[in-house]
């Protein structure tokens, strides 16, 4: 069983994930395996080649203007997606355990979402998800905003998810609200172990 966390920038999908990760299930983070990327030598001359300016003069990349050009420019973020996307999802179906959770930010955009057997929709206000978003260092009011743009509505989320989790109160409420939903799955899991 593959389960993917999903929503919004700052609604607290790493908070889930790491919970999950605490209690011994296997996980793993989408945006982790895309900064992996960035170690691979051939995909970074890749994205040099593809976009300009993003070489800084030592020869290394730069991370914040390759951020800017493609919350700017919705060609260059389809690029980018295009290329490093397909290397993600590799790199996910890869991993064999049952069950597996997988934090993935662009479940839609990464075009992922048949991938999965049960997606987890963390919802969280605008308002909390910006104030968490201000706390990130090199972060703006003005990129929050873009980046929140810039992904899927949360609407498309919401019609790929089988479970709501409400993110708007305390930690201790969240925490409950996953047992409960870990539990919930292992059971429908051997459920269906059981029909097979």
């Amino acid at each position: 069983m593959r389960v993917a966390i999903v929503g919004g920038i700052g609604s607290g999908k790493s908070a889930v994930i790491d919970y999950i990760k605490s209690l011994g299930y296997v996980t793993c983070k989408a945006d982790e395996i895309n900064a992996e990327l960035f170690g691979d030598k051939d995909y970074v001359r890749l994205l040099f080649a593809t976009f300009p300016g993003i070489q800084k003069a030592d020869g290394t990349l730069d991370k914040a203007e390759l951020r800017r050009q493609v919350f700017s420019d919705k060609a260059k973020r389809f690029i980018l997606n295009s290329i490093s996307h397909p290397r993600i999802k590799a790199k996910i179906m890869a991993i064999e355990s049952d069950p597996l959770f997988v934090e993935i930010p662009l479940l839609i955009e990464a075009n992922m979402g048949d991938c999965f057997d049960e997606v987890i929709y963390v919802k969280t206000r605008k308002s909390k998800r910006l104030k968490r978003l201000m706390s990130r260092p090199d972060m703006t009011m003005k990129m929050a905003l873009k980046i929140m743009k810039a992904q899927k509505a949360d609407k498309m989320l919401l019609n790929k998810s089988t479970i709501i989790l409400d993110n708007n109160g305390s930690e201790t409420e969240l925490k409950k609200a996953v047992d409960e939903i870990c539990e919930y799955l292992l059971s429908t899991k051997d459920e269906k172990e059981n029909d097979a």
